[in-house]
């Protein structure tokens, strides 16, 4: 099979939309329903829907070689994947910010879906210290961009008081040890309850 054929069969197994989902629920009969791009808390439950989009994926496929479906099916994807979707998620935010319930929930899940080419995820709030890290959860290669079944709140978000947070700065470490650009972020105005983070100047 020719190197083009190869590729076309990776972007095809990668050509879909992925998601990765949390979900805590308080109540049994509260009901969590994947959404947008957006992280939501519905009055008795915790969800978090992030969907990572296929253009990222086939890019970084088609320029990382000519590994066979086989060895795709055993191995991560090539660390040039996950780079491509931190760069898509730049302008939305590698974190996200959302008031609710007198309290500011910033949401770390699309760094999160990247916990198996990640080493660390470094932030600060207020600051551009990069003093704190937001812990990882466990890599499963056969599932390399869905978080554990078992995942909490707290593996998705930090919780502050209202409006506690007028920036955060995030970094993010490679299993290769390489560090990422730091970006600041600050919540976006006038969206109410809506996840959301802009740049700060």
């Amino acid at each position: 099979m020719g190197v083009n054929a190869v590729n076309r069969g990776r972007v095809e197994q990668h050509s879909t939309w992925r998601e990765s989902r949390v979900t805590a629920v308080a109540g049994p009969s509260a009901v969590c329903a994947p959404a947008s791009n957006e992280a939501k808390l519905p009055d008795d439950n915790i969800c978090v829907s992030t969907m990572v989009r296929s253009s990222a994926f086939s890019l970084a496929l088609l320029l990382a070689g000519s590994a066979s479906p086989a060895a795709l099916a055993q191995e991560l994807p090539p660390l040039a994947v996950y780079q491509a979707m931190l760069e898509a998620n730049r302008a939305s935010g590698w974190v996200l910010f959302r008031e609710y319930d007198g309290r500011q929930w910033i949401y770390f899940t699309p760094l999160q879906t990247m916990h198996c080419r990640l080493s660390e995820i470094r932030y600060s709030v207020n600051s551009d210290a990069l003093d704190k890290t937001f812990p990882l959860v466990p890599c499963v290669p056969a599932l390399p961009f869905s978080l554990p079944d078992d995942s909490g709140p707290e593996d998705i978000a930090i919780v502050l008081g209202s409006g506690e947070a007028e920036t955060l700065t995030v970094q993010v470490v490679w299993s290769d040890g390489a560090g990422s650009e730091a970006l600041t972020y600050k919540p976006c105005e006038g969206v109410g309850e809506s996840a959301c983070a802009v740049m700060a100047e």
